[in-house]
C-alpha cells in the first residue's frame, strides 16, 4: 500500500519486484485489497495483459492514517539513538538488506526516492 501510495497506476508486476513478493501472491493480496475496496485495478490500456493497481479514496486514507502511526512508532523506537546515531543505523540496516536482498525467495526492489 505504502508504494502504491507513491506510484498509483503501478502494474502489478513491477509492484511485486519493488516489494519483494511473487507476482502469484502479490495479485491475490491486491484482489483481496480490491474485495474490500482498498485498491483498484484496470487493464493496462498499452498492455491488456498487465493490470495496474491505484489506491481507492478509501485506501489513500487508510494509508494516510497507518503513516501517521508507523512514523510515531518508528520515533519512539530510535528516540534512545542521537540523530548521528540514527543516520548510521538507518545506512546499515540498508547495507545489511543490499548485502543479503539475493537470499530471499525474491529480490526487494529499492525505491530511489
Amino acid at each position: 500500500m505504502q508504494v502504491l501510495f507513491k506510484k498509483p497506476g503501478m502494474d502489478q508486476v513491477s509492484l511485486a519486484a519493488e516489494i519483494g513478493m511473487d507476482r502469484d501472491t502479490t495479485s491475490n493480496v491486491l484482489g483481496r485489497l480490491e474485495k474490500r475496496g482498498i485498491v483498484k485495478r484496470a487493464v493496462d490500456q498499452t498492455d491488456r495483459r498487465n493490470k495496474r493497481a491505484s489506491l481507492t479514496p478509501m485506501g489513500r486514507d487508510m494509508i494516510t492514517k497507518m503513516r501517521r502511526q508507523i512514523q510515531l512508532t518508528h520515533d519512539k523506537f530510535l528516540e534512545p539513538l542521537s540523530a548521528g546515531e540514527r543516520t548510521r543505523f538507518k545506512k546499515m540496516l540498508c547495507k545489511l538488506v543490499d548485502a543479503n536482498n539475493d537470499l530471499g525467495r525474491t529480490t526487494l526492489g529499492r525505491s530511489k526516492e
